[in-house]
């Protein structure tokens, strides 16, 4: 693949995943970067090994239930982790046709990884990436024209909703699941007609709930403790990049950190993560010790995390997710894991 820029002066990478069908078998993988660097220029200097301190089970479980929770956010109508269901459709724009692509393929690629289905071209976005260098026009202009990106949100928020706050942004459009073989409880409306048949605000097809606060909330099963009968799931990401702000960044990282956003939704975070994360890139006072593309503690996350129950109660998703998370790196040994330019 020809070598671009973004902007003017971030050096194009070729990002692999050796390891992408052991990482959907809960071992995850090995990325590795490697430089094409322009004639007469010499390649920068190696990035040292990433190393996960704790080598010990029980600290690893200990680091993986705090990665969870300070990590994953949780959707505002349910309370529960989203993720998706239905396969994803991805679009760049504001990056020469070379460089899109490979963003694109990196996002499909981890997608295919921890069995998230790929749609092929043609198909309508529903994760829409967009770089830009006046990224706070380009959101101003969706909140005028498609604020329904903006995800949920109150009309009293959406001002700060809207606000770019970061080099690489996320919003979210979520909509509520009734579980498989509980369909007709989970979508029994509260305030629904005759035996809650009626078709409250925000249904979609398949029997699927927009989650907004003008839309009713299915009843679920809240008598069990162990399940909501309900889970969330991701409906649309927007990922809003400021080539300001990223320049100097190699689109390999870039396109990984991306990758994370439109895959599961984060939290806002102040404290460096536990783990080595790719997600600590832009994060102030910790991009020192931020990981070179996707950590083994980033991939053993996106593979436990599509493997959980997301029907649990939040709690319970985070322990699963994390006890998943924790046996992939025990498994691993914690071994250092290379990512060089």
């Amino acid at each position: 693949m020809p070598c671009g820029r973004i902007s003017v002066a971030v050096a194009c990478f070729v990002v692999g995943m050796s390891a992408t069908a052991a990482m959907a078998q809960h071992e995850p993988p090995k990325v590795e970067m490697r430089a094409v660097p322009p004639p007469d220029v010499a390649p920068p200097t190696p990035v040292q090994p990433l190393v996960i301190e704790a080598a010990d089970p029980a600290a690893l479980r200990s680091q993986s239930l705090q990665f969870v929770t300070a990590f994953a956010a949780a959707s505002p109508k349910l309370d529960q982790l989203a993720r998706w269901v239905h396969p994803i459709c991805v679009s760049v724009e504001g990056l020469p046709p070379d460089q899109a692509a490979q963003v694109e393929d990196r996002v499909r690629e981890v997608a295919k990884a921890v069995d998230v289905g790929v749609l092929k071209a043609g198909c309508a976005p529903n994760v829409e990436i967009m770089f830009t260098a006046q990224p706070q026009r380009l959101i101003d202009s969706v909140a005028d024209t498609r604020e329904s990106l903006l995800g949920y949100w109150h009309r009293r928020d959406r001002d700060k909703l809207k606000l770019v706050n970061y080099p690489v942004q996320s919003w979210y459009t979520t909509i509520t699941v009734g579980g498989a073989d509980r369909t007709g409880l989970a979508f029994a409306y509260a305030e629904g007609g005759a035996n809650g048949a009626s078709t409250p605000a925000g249904a979609l097809s398949g029997g699927e709930v927009l989650e907004d606060p003008d839309s009713h909330t299915p009843v679920g099963c809240g008598e069990s403790r162990l399940t909501s009968c309900l889970k969330s799931a991701l409906q649309h990401v927007l990922v809003v990049v400021d080539t300001g702000e990223v320049r100097g960044q190699p689109l390999g990282v870039v396109a990984d950190y991306i990758a994370m956003l439109t895959l599961t939704q984060p939290q806002s975070r102040g404290d460096c993560a536990v783990l080595p994360s790719v997600l600590d890139l832009f994060n102030q006072g910790c991009a020192a010790g931020a990981a070179a593309g996707l950590s083994r503690a980033d991939a053993a996350y996106l593979t436990a995390f599509y493997k959980a129950n997301l029907q649990d109660r939040k709690v319970g998703e985070e322990k699963d997710i994390a006890s998943r998370m924790a046996k992939i790196l025990i498994k691993a040994k914690a071994s250092p894991m290379r990512a060089s330019h």
